[in-house]
């Protein structure tokens, strides 16, 4: 492991916070890094070193908080570090290298105290070398094709605790699970058509005065079920990439994504095709707040397409599954990007 000694700390903070902008704000232990980020680049255009104080980092993440309090909730925060850059390593080194050419992404290092009155824990970030090796190339559409935002898949999304047991760890369905995900739609539209034939002939005998609101009811939702169905089935073997069933996602999580995925071989031989849960964000160029993927509708019938976190209905781009790329929506005049 090398220190931050050996590399641009400036570049590593900025690297950092850039990365985190793609990942939710809400989550603690997200804030908790990218606020040592911040307080190193402030640190920097100061002058005074790199090492963060447990106070500053504190005050900054909660104001009104108790100060007494600080030590316990940052260690506490400091636990969940290991698994959240298990879990990002890989991501955050693909950042590093295609995004700001660096050799190394940085982690948050904490230098324990030694005990007394002002000597409590301080935080910095370490630089950790990137094996390029191992890192997967830029999108190759970046430099081609004109654009406002380029997308990522990230893998902090939750999936429901039904779409955990199908899909399982890799979110993906092969083999018999990706039939059961086609022909279920086809299943369940010809069991709706059939009650929709079924509560037809039954309303068909009664009259106006006699007719049975209860039959109606279920007549009516047969129908918009039906249609429902038929219409997911279309866009998702046509379009090859839907916003996912209600059933795979959290209640907290919207925009999660089941997509069609042929899988090649490294000479681009064909060998098989799979259907898995994505989830792409990008940044948005207008605000540079978090843009995740939603429905079109109304104003964009049948695209999927980026609404920023901040303006959903206003900072909005396009999407496309190919290249990850995407361009606005809105009359902004932005200028469009050639390359990172």
């Amino acid at each position: 492991m090398q220190t931050q000694k050996e590399f641009d700390t400036k570049r590593l903070a900025e690297c950092l916070i850039s990365f985190f902008k793609l990942m939710p704000n809400e989550n603690q232990i997200n804030r908790f890094v990218v606020e040592i980020a911040k307080q190193t680049l402030k640190k920097l255009e100061a002058g005074r070193g790199v090492e963060i104080s447990t106070k500053d980092i504190f005050l900054e993440m909660f104001p009104n908080g108790d100060e007494s309090q600080a030590s316990s909730k940052l260690a506490n925060l400091w636990k969940k570090l290991p698994a959240l850059y298990e879990n990002i390593s890989i991501r955050l080194a693909e950042h590093a290298v295609n995004e700001f050419e660096l050799d190394a992404y940085a982690r948050p290092e904490k230098l324990e105290s030694e005990g007394g009155a002002g000597n409590s824990v301080r935080y910095r970030l370490n630089a950790i070398k990137v094996n390029k090796e191992l890192i997967a190339e830029p999108n190759p559409y970046r430099e081609k094709i004109p654009h406002d935002i380029e997308y990522r898949a990230v893998q902090d999304f939750q999936p429901s605790i039904f779409a955990k047991l199908f899909f399982g760890k890799a979110n993906e369905a092969v083999g018999i699970k990706k039939w059961v995900m086609i022909f279920t739609p086809i299943i369940q539209s010809v069991f709706y058509l059939f009650m929709v034939v079924v509560l037809f002939y039954a309303l068909k005998k009664q009259t106006i005065a006699t007719i049975s609101f209860f039959y109606l009811s279920l007549f009516l939702a047969a129908i918009w079920l039906l249609s429902y169905q038929v219409i997911r089935f279309q866009r998702f073997t046509e379009d090859r990439i839907i916003i996912a069933s209600e059933y795979f996602m959290s209640w907290k999580e919207f925009s999660l994504l089941q997509e069609i995925v042929t899988v090649e071989d490294e000479n681009g031989n064909f060998l098989y095709k799979k259907i898995q849960l994505t989830k792409y964000v990008g940044v948005c160029p207008i605000c540079n707040s978090r843009v995740e993927l939603a429905k079109g509708e109304p104003d964009f019938p049948r695209r999927i397409i980026g609404r920023c976190y901040e303006s959903p209905t206003e900072h909005i781009y396009s999407f496309d599954r190919i290249t990850k790329l995407g361009y606005a929506l809105r009359n902004y005049k932005l200028e469009a990007k050639s390359g990172s």
